[in-house]
């Protein structure tokens, strides 16, 4: 008669689910699975042999309950995992994204208490109210040229009777 133990535990599992066992060998198997030497893969047929061990009094434990948290945890685990990755890759993407925005002002420089600077994320501070001011110059000349004659007239007389009020008046 052979001692169960971790090496030949998955043939006695495969004899005692093929009615191979005599009722000594299940008394082994009952200890053997109460204990805490159990291999991982075998860990799912634990409840079974309590079971037996406890003289099937009570009902069978629901093994699939079991499995479906397990499912359950894995799915969560899988979908941790990609919501993480994609966090990652939009980080990244972001982080890239900014580079190539910068890089068309590669080159460019300001002078700033007499020293010369080149670091394109220094200088774009800069660069941005340069073009916030250039696009408010931009608004500035399409007004003008929205302008028609006569408002350059009507203009023209306010502007006359503006300073006709500022000139001081001569004494007679």
């Amino acid at each position: 008669m052979t001692i169960i133990n971790k090496q030949n535990a998955d043939e006695w599992v495969r004899r005692f689910l093929n009615g191979e066992t005599d009722n000594a060998e299940e008394q082994d198997l009952y200890r053997f699975f109460a204990g805490k030497d159990v291999p991982r893969n075998l860990k799912k047929y634990k409840p079974m042999f309590k079971w037996y061990a406890g003289g099937m009094k009570e009902p069978l434990p629901n093994i699939n309950k079991q499995h479906k948290l397990h499912i359950l945890y894995i799915r969560l685990s899988i979908a941790a995992s990609i919501l993480l990755v994609c966090g990652i890759g939009f980080g990244l993407y972001k982080y890239n994204s900014r580079e190539v925005e910068y890089s068309c002002f590669e080159g460019s420089y300001i002078i700033r208490n007499g020293k010369k600077i080149t670091n394109v994320k220094e200088i774009m501070p800069e660069v941005q109210k340069t073009l916030q001011l250039a696009e408010q110059q931009e608004q500035k000349a399409n007004d003008e040229i929205k302008k028609t004659p006569s408002d350059y007239v009507k203009q023209a007389e306010e502007d006359a009777a503006e300073n006709n009020n500022n000139q001081p008046k001569a004494l007679i």
